[in-house]
């Protein structure tokens, strides 16, 4: 089956027929309103094959914030009121006693990292979840027997701090 390439506007994705072309398979590319200028300089390190990140980043942006380059004229227009406000608030801002911090020991970080990130680590997990706990050395038993469960809810719950013992169910 080939693939089918259509051109469309925002307006025609409200459309009934078209909606229905669209499945959870389709790929939709949305162009930028305006493009940037091109950084010839930067182009130019590129076809040399010098695309080492510092001097990318110096030819992208040299003594220029990012906010200038991608079209703000300065830092006023970068923000919204709103995120302005926020930011200018978060001197004050308290975290509750009650919030539960995050807790994980680097082992855990890590087997979950994996868990995300690689396929094989994964499938080896979610095939046998009370195996794959074990197997991993320097959690604490909160973190392996929330791992041994299966459910990540008590994944995420050992992972913070708390009285989270009930939560998992030790």
């Amino acid at each position: 089956m080939q693939p089918v390439i259509d051109r469309l506007i925002v307006d025609d994705l409200r459309k009934p027929e078209v909606r229905k072309r669209i499945t959870s398979a389709s790929t939709l590319y949305f162009p930028p309103k305006e493009m940037l200028p091109l950084n010839e300089f930067a182009c130019e390190l590129v076809a040399r094959g010098k695309t080492s990140e510092e001097q990318l980043k110096h030819a992208l942006f040299p003594n220029r914030p990012l906010y200038q380059v991608v079209g703000e004229d300065s830092i006023e227009g970068a923000y919204s009121d709103h995120a302005k406000g926020v930011i200018a608030a978060t001197s004050n801002r308290k975290v509750s006693p009650k919030y539960p911090i995050y807790r994980a020991s680097p082992a855990m970080q890590k087997t979950v990292e994996q868990i995300y990130l690689e396929n094989d680590v994964r499938a080896d997990y979610l095939q046998s979840p009370a195996s794959f706990a074990v197997s991993i050395s320097n959690l604490t038993d909160l973190e392996t027997a929330a791992l041994a469960s299966g459910d990540f809810t008590k994944v995420y719950a050992a992972m913070k701090s708390g009285n989270l013992d009930q939560a998992i169910g030790k």
